[in-house]
């Protein structure tokens, strides 16, 4: 399950919207992370958050559903593959069965 922060409970509740970000991490070992930001929301090919880079890569999440105390269940994500990367990724790290941690956050609020 994933729990929804507050400040993303005011965002999903307000009538103006700011952009929003998906970033994605998967832990492949105990030194390794892998991060990306689904598509490139702000045309530069990587956005830093908190410090870290995330690499603009081709992600499309299923819909999901919440759960009555506001979390969501689980849910897949689609990556691309048409230049092989997505395949050779997995290939190379071993990322079945993998968790991967999903955090949305504002565009406003990325490191430039």
């Amino acid at each position: 399950m994933i729990d929804l922060s507050a400040n993303l409970k005011a965002w999903a509740a307000s009538e103006e919207r700011s952009a929003v970000a998906e970033l994605y991490e998967v832990d492949v070992d105990d030194v390794t992370t892998l991060r990306y930001v689904a598509g490139d929301p702000l045309g530069t090919g990587s956005v830093t958050f908190n410090g870290q880079t995330y690499n603009a890569l081709n992600i499309r999440r299923e819909n999901e559903s919440r759960n009555l105390d506001g979390s969501f269940s689980n849910f897949r994500i689609v990556v691309s593959n048409i230049d092989g990367f997505a395949g050779a990724t997995v290939q190379q790290n071993d990322l079945d069965g993998k968790e991967v941690r999903v955090t949305f956050v504002l565009l406003e609020t990325l490191d430039i």
